[in-house]
C-alpha cells in the first residue's frame, strides 16, 4: 500500500522533449471525473548521482480529489530510461505520487519522492529524474477554491536545469499561508478558516525557493438534519481491513435529507497489522449515496495528514464538537468504532488498551478520560463498535452525555455493525423514538451472524445508571458485611457465582461477568453457605435497578447467560494489580465495589 507522502505529485514531460504539461488547476474538492477517459504516461530516467537522492525502483500512485487511491504501478531500473502507461482514467484533477526506493520491486527504504497535482484530459506525459538536484519550483496547482472546513492538497515540485522533476528528501519542503483565510500543514494539506483570499506558498528549503499558489476560501453554509451520524473510524490497527466495508455499507444508506454520515477516518501502514490500507493518514469525510462495494466514493472534507492520535482522547472532543457544530441535527448518533478492552487498559502487552486503539502512535483512549473526551457534548445515542464496552464501569463515566448508550458485552466480530441495515431505519422513519431506532442495533447485528459468533447487544439509558450505581453500592457493602463471619465457606460461595455467571474474554487482567447473571448466582446456596437476607436484598435491588436501565437487550446461544450489562467481579489477587487505575472510575468514587474487589476471594 503506499503511503501518502508529504505533498506527493509526480510531473510531467514529453519523454522526448521533458517538457512539463498540464499542471495547473484543480482547485476545490470537485469530483475527480468530468465525463471522458485520459491516459497517464510516465518515464523515468536513471541517471547519475548528482547530489540528489538515488535508488533502483518506484512506486508510482494516482490519488483522485477524494483522496482515494486510484491505482499505483512499480517501476523497476533495468536500462536507463523506464516507462509505465496508465490508461482508461476518467478525466479530472490528480495527486501524482512517485516515492524512490533503494531496493527493486519497492522492497527496501524510501529515498526520495516527487509529486505534482495534474489535470489530466486526455493523454497526459510526465517524467522525473533520478539522482539529480532542484534549481526551480513550482507548486500545483496554481489557484484552488475550496470552503471554509474544508481542505485542499497543494505539491511543491523542484526541477533540475533541463526543467526535468526531481525528487526530495524529508524535510526539504515547508509550507506556509498569507491572507489569514488558512492554515497549511507540513505535507502541503490547506485548512479553509476564514472565507476570503489569500495564498499558499511552498518552499524548497536547499534553494530558498518560494512559489505560490492563490486561494479562494468561501463560506461554510451550514444545514440542519434529522440525523446526523458521527462515526470515530479509528483503523489505524489490525481492524483496518474492515474500516472500507463498514465505510462501503454506511453509504448505501447516506446522502439523504434525513441521515447524515460524517466520519474520521484514520488508517496507517503497521506491519503484522495493517500492510495495505487503502490511503494513510487521518480523514474527514461527509458521505454520500452509493452502492459500490469496492470504492469509497463520498465527499473528502478535510485531510488532516498523518501525526492525528486517535487513541488521545482530546482528538475525540474535537471530532465531536467539530461534527455538531458544522453538521447540526435534530439529534444525533455517536459511533465509537476501534478494539475494546472493557474498563480498563489492560496488563503486560494491553498495557496501553481501553478503546480506540492507535496502534500508529501506540495509544489508547481511557475509560476513565472518556467525560473528558465528550465534554459539553451530548448526544442521543452513543453506539460501541468496540469490544466489551457495554459493562456499568465504562457506561457510568458518559451517563450524562448520552441519553442511551449501545454496545456488547462481547467481544463481537471484527466486521462489527452491519451499519446498512441498520442505519435503514433511521432513514425509511428518522421521526421514530430514539429508542425504537436504536433497538436496530440490537436486531440487525444478532440478525447479521450466526451462532458461531458470541453476539451480545443491548440499549442502556443513561440517566438510569446512577439508580444502578448505588444498587451496586448496597450490594458491595452486604458482601463486604459478610466477608469475615464465615471466610472459609463464604469464599467457595463467591468463587462458585463467578465460576457460573456469564464471562467476557476471561483473561489474568479481565474478570467481566454478566452484572444480572451474577446477582442470580450470588442468591445460591453454595456447600453449607446460605446468602443472608441482606445479599438477597441487595441483589434484587441491583436487579430492579438493571431492568430499569437496560431498555433492551438480545444475544444469541453463543452467550446464553447475557442480559445486557456487565461488571468487574475479580478476585482480590488480580484486582490489587490494576486498583490504582479502578479508583479512577466513577463507579469506584461512587461506591464501595472498589472496596468490594479490593477483599474478594
Amino acid at each position: 500500500m503506499l503511503m501518502r507522502p508529504l505533498a506527493l505529485f509526480a510531473l510531467i514531460c514529453c519523454l522526448c522533449v521533458l517538457i512539463l504539461a498540464g499542471c495547473g488547476g484543480g482547485g476545490g474538492s470537485s469530483s475527480s471525473t468530468t465525463g471522458g477517459l485520459g491516459a497517464l504516461n510516465y518515464a523515468t530516467v536513471w541517471g547519475n548521482a548528482l547530489g540528489g537522492p538515488t535508488g533502483v525502483s518506484e512506486r508510482v500512485s494516482l490519488y483522485t480529489s477524494s483522496g482515494a487511491l486510484l491505482t499505483s504501478k512499480i517501476v523497476n531500473k533495468t536500462s536507463g530510461v523506464n516507462t509505465a502507461s496508465f490508461s482508461g482514467i476518467p478525466n479530472g484533477s490528480y495527486l501524482v505520487t512517485v516515492e524512490l526506493n533503494n531496493a527493486a520491486n519497492f522492497g527496501g527504504t524510501t529515498t526520495g519522492t516527487s509529486q505534482i497535482i495534474l489535470n489530466i484530459n486526455g493523454p497526459v506525459s510526465f517524467t522525473t529524474k533520478v539522482g539529480d538536484v532542484g534549481t526551480t519550483t513550482n507548486v500545483s496547482p496554481i489557484s484552488a477554491t475550496f470552503t471554509v472546513q474544508q481542505s485542499q492538497q497543494f505539491a511543491l515540485t523542484a526541477y533540475n536545469s533541463s526543467n526535468q522533476a526531481v525528487f526530495t528528501l524529508p524535510g526539504s519542503i515547508t509550507w506556509s499561508t498569507t491572507g489569514g483565510v488558512a492554515t497549511v500543514n507540513s505535507e502541503g494539506i490547506a485548512l479553509g478558516t476564514n472565507a476570503g483570499s489569500g495564498s499558499v506558498l511552498g518552499t524548497y528549503v536547499p534553494l530558498a525557493h518560494t512559489d505560490a499558489a492563490t486561494i479562494t476560501v468561501t463560506p461554510f453554509v451550514t444545514t440542519h438534519t434529522k440525523w446526523t451520524v458521527l462515526v470515530y473510524l479509528n483503523a489505524a490497527n489490525d481492524l483496518d481491513p474492515f474500516g472500507d466495508l463498514n465505510v462501503n455499507q454506511m453509504e448505501q444508506v447516506a446522502g439523504n435529507q434525513n441521515v447524515r454520515f460524517v466520519v474520521q477516518w484514520k488508517q496507517a501502514i503497521i506491519n503484522g497489522e495493517s500492510d495495505t490500507p487503502s490511503f494513510v493518514g487521518t480523514r474527514r469525510y461527509l458521505l454520500k449515496h452509493d452502492t459500490d462495494p469496492n470504492h469509497i466514493n463520498s465527499t473528502l472534507v478535510q485531510d488532516m495528514g498523518t501525526g492525528v492520535d486517535m487513541g488521545n482522547w482530546q482528538t475525540l472532543h474535537d471530532f465531536v464538537a467539530w461534527g455538531q457544530t458544522f453538521y447540526p441535527s435534530d439529534r444525533t448518533v455517536l459511533v465509537i468504532w476501534n478494539h475494546g478492552n472493557g474498563w480498563h487498559r489492560g496488563l503486560n502487552t494491553d498495557a496501553t488498551r481501553g478503546v480506540s486503539y492507535d496502534d500508529d502512535m501506540g495509544t489508547s483512549i481511557q475509560t476513565w478520560q472518556l467525560n473528558q473526551a465528550l465534554g459539553t457534548s451530548h448526544v442521543d445515542i452513543l453506539a460501541w463498535d468496540a469490544s466489551l464496552m457495554q459493562m456499568l464501569e465504562v457506561d457510568n463515566e458518559i451517563r450524562d452525555k448520552s441519553t442511551l448508550i449501545v454496545g456488547s458485552e462481547e467481544s463481537p466480530p471484527g466486521a462489527g455493525y452491519p451499519y446498512n441495515t441498520i442505519f435503514q431505519h433511521f432513514d425509511s422513519t428518522p421521526d421514530a423514538t430514539s429508542l425504537t431506532l436504536a433497538k436496530a442495533f440490537v436486531d440487525e447485528t444478532r440478525l447479521a451472524y450466526n451462532s458461531s459468533n458470541k453476539i451480545t447487544q443491548s440499549v442502556i439509558e443513561g440517566d438510569k445508571l446512577s439508580a444502578l450505581s448505588a444498587a451496586v453500592d448496597g450490594l458491595g457493602q452486604a458482601l463486604i458485611a459478610q466477608a469475615q463471619l464465615n471466610p472459609t465457606d463464604f469464599a467457595l460461595y463467591v468463587q462458585t457465582a463467578r465460576l457460573n455467571a456469564q464471562e467476557y474474554s476471561q483473561s489474568s487482567s479481565r474478570t467481566y461477568r454478566d452484572l444480572i447473571g451474577l446477582t442470580k448466582e450470588l442468591d445460591k446456596t453454595v456447600g453449607t453457605y446460605t446468602p443472608p437476607a441482606s445479599i438477597t436484598n441487595a441483589d434484587a435491588a441491583v436487579r430492579t435497578a438493571a431492568a430499569a436501565a437496560i431498555l433492551y437487550q438480545g444475544h444469541n446461544s453463543a452467550s446464553p447467560g447475557s442480559n445486557g450489562l456487565a461488571i468487574d467481579f475479580s478476585p482480590q489477587s488480580r484486582f490489587v494489580n490494576y486498583s490504582s487505575d479502578y479508583a479512577l472510575l466513577k463507579l469506584a468514587q461512587d461506591t464501595h465495589w472498589d472496596e468490594w474487589l479490593s477483599q474478594a476471594p
